[in-house]
């Protein structure tokens, strides 16, 4: 079996399939323009749904981009079905930002290159100084022993590139792609 940390993602990321073919029957939403987007536990969920083999297979409708605010990056190969977007505090100490690094450029948690595969292209971006949820705008505080932090600059700025992301990834138009 799959760790705690690693299952109720898998779940959610089993959720969040179930979701895109419900909303793939609506006359109403074009189902290859729908990304998933997940923040801490969510971002796990949210790398699971795209990542290479996981759940492709499983079925006929696919994400077309995925944004994963502060996910915990272990585990994950970093070879992904549709673009996608990391985006992770400096001084995370819930998800670590070295993790997501070796994830973005394919290396095992032992630091061991993995097999590539082909693989969408994934962007990493790491804000300085910011924590983990770096953009909920609430007061400094620890919770389950973690740091947080509302960064505007970092929430500002990451707002901006997954608005810029999901407009080059699936287009502002319906009619797009």
């Amino acid at each position: 079996p799959l760790p705690y940390q690693l299952q109720y993602p898998t779940a959610q990321a089993a959720d969040a399939y179930a979701a895109l073919h419900y909303l793939a029957g609506l006359s109403f939403v074009a189902p290859g323009r729908v990304a998933v987007l997940g923040f801490s536990m969510g971002g796990v969920a949210a790398l699971q749904a795209v990542e290479s083999g996981l759940f492709q297979r499983e079925h006929q409708a696919q994400f077309r981009a995925a944004v994963a605010y502060y996910p915990a990056c272990q585990g994950s190969t970093g070879l992904v079905v549709a673009p996608t977007l990391v985006l992770i505090g400096a001084d995370d100490d819930w998800s670590s930002p070295e993790a997501c690094r070796r994830m973005a450029a394919h290396l095992s948690d032992i630091g061991t290159t993995r097999a590539a595969g082909p693989s969408a292209p994934l962007d990493l971006v790491v804000y300085p100084g910011a924590t983990h949820a770096f953009d909920a705008p609430e007061p400094p505080r620890r919770y389950l022993g973690h740091f947080m932090r509302y960064d505007p600059a970092a929430a500002q700025n990451a707002d901006a590139r997954v608005q810029a992301f999901l407009r080059q990834a699936i287009g502002d138009r319906p009619d797009a792609h």
